[in-house]
């Protein structure tokens, strides 16, 4: 199974922050220039300062996530179900 890009590279910048977890507080740029590998830096910093959806998008996220109909037929769910029909009230 092939690790999809996003998770190689979400992998890296966790390794990189998480030694300054442990460390005395410094700003954004401070953090990324000391512990973030220097072709991550703008990254990292994007990351934190834009929305989720930016990062998310360079990877063409959208392709990468399930339907909910392919999530719910792996799960054994008949698309349609109601939460009344799941709860039993009606």
């Amino acid at each position: 199974m092939t690790v999809p890009c996003t998770q190689v590279e979400i992998g890296a910048l966790r390794d990189d922050i998480a030694p300054a977890l442990m460390r005395s507080p410094l700003s954004l740029e401070e953090t990324v220039q000391r512990y973030v590998r220097p072709h991550l830096r703008e990254v990292a910093i994007n990351l934190c300062q834009q929305p989720v959806a930016e990062y998310l998008n360079r990877f063409d996220f959208r392709r990468c996530v399930p339907s909910f109909q392919e999530f719910s037929a792996r799960r054994g769910f008949a698309y349609g179900y109601s939460a009344a029909r799941w709860t039993g009230s009606q």
